[in-house]
């Protein structure tokens, strides 16, 4: 009788660790469906946010900043001067022919 209640005293705390371990692992899936959630929305607020924000009419000056500025400003010049050293090469090609007759 002594070893039927020692095994039974087992067998309990055997159920016992699988139902905390249960409990455990459903705690933890809320718990990520919570982190879930919570992502989910702040997804959902920060597109609401950028829907809310005003976008640019066609007639507004966008702000860019000064060194993007300065990279278009650079970028139009060594342009300009490419354009000129081709300008001067057909230039120098083309000669005024005097009448020969």
């Amino acid at each position: 009788q002594q070893q039927q209640n020692e095994d039974q005293q087992k067998q309990d705390q055997q159920k016992q660790q699988q139902q905390n371990q249960d409990d455990q692992q459903d705690q933890k899936k809320e718990e990520e469906q919570k982190q879930q959630q919570q992502n989910q929305d702040q997804d959902q607020q920060k597109k609401d946010q950028q829907k809310q924000q005003p976008q640019p009419q066609e007639g507004e000056k966008k702000e860019i900043s000064k060194k993007d500025a300065e990279r278009i400003l650079q970028a139009l010049r060594s342009k300009e001067k490419e354009n000129q050293k081709l300008r001067a090469i057909k230039l120098k090609g083309k000669k005024k022919v005097k009448k020969d007759w």
